[in-house]
């Protein structure tokens, strides 16, 4: 894990260190060049970099080749992060399922390849997705998540704070060793960090993702409230 965190740190910090160093020594190399005059005006300074900047850095440096060679790494990029977010949330709905919480249905997987896929569950996240993105534009869906997933993290430390007071004795993989009083005070600044992020985020977000925000979080307290009833005794 430790190896994987440095990877990817690397894989981030040494391309901005390239560009970072190597764009001032380029700019000088091309002042005054009649043919580079034009193109070299493009290149914004890093100060106001933007979406679509590393592409053209990319193309200034090494030319067609590395700038498709960019575009390419940041489509199996996005594409990558994005399968693995959308199995990890199939594999929650999942292991809700197999708690009772949704219906039995969400258990169901397919077997092909070896491989023991959730599809039902996978098919849930793509259409829920697919209907919201007709709404939203990306940076109203950033506010949207975050102020969803930070409620999820909230309420994974209040459930942990609550175990540990209500049921010291319950058999855990693992345990803080602190006391009960160092534990809530060790995750004292992420529950306050979170709560702003929670109230900051609502309050500044435009009115379609706030409004957005409210319809998931009564429609899941709804669903749950519901699935975890029929599923009782299913």
């Amino acid at each position: 894990l430790g190896l994987g965190v440095l990877l990817v740190t690397l894989s981030y910090v040494l391309p901005l260190l390239v560009a970072l160093l190597l764009l001032p020594t380029l700019h000088q190399s091309h002042t005054g060049s009649v043919i580079d005059s034009d193109y070299l005006m493009e290149i914004p300074d890093w100060h106001i970099w933007k979406e679509g900047s590393f592409l053209d850095i990319g193309m200034w440096i090494g030319g067609p080749l590395l700038h498709l060679l960019l575009e390419i790494s940041g489509i199996s990029s996005a594409v990558a992060m994005y399968s693995t977010e959308l199995f990890v949330d199939s594999y929650l709905l999942l292991g809700m399922s197999e708690q009772k919480l949704l219906p039995k249905i969400f258990q169901r997987r397919t077997n092909k390849l070896g491989i023991q896929s959730p599809y039902v569950a996978i098919s849930v996240n793509v259409l829920i997705m697919v209907v919201i993105i007709q709404f939203l534009d990306f940076e109203q869906l950033l506010h949207v998540n975050n102020c969803l997933s930070a409620l999820s993290i909230l309420l994974e430390l209040v459930a942990a704070v609550y175990l540990r007071i209500k049921q010291p004795n319950l058999n855990r993989p693992y345990k803080v060793p602190v006391s009960t009083f160092g534990f809530v005070m060790l995750l004292a600044c992420p529950f306050i960090l979170l709560f702003v992020l929670i109230i900051t985020g609502f309050v500044l977000s435009p009115p379609p993702a706030r409004m957005t925000t409210v319809v998931l979080f009564v429609l899941g307290f709804l669903s749950q409230r519901i699935f975890s009833h029929y599923t009782v005794d299913k």
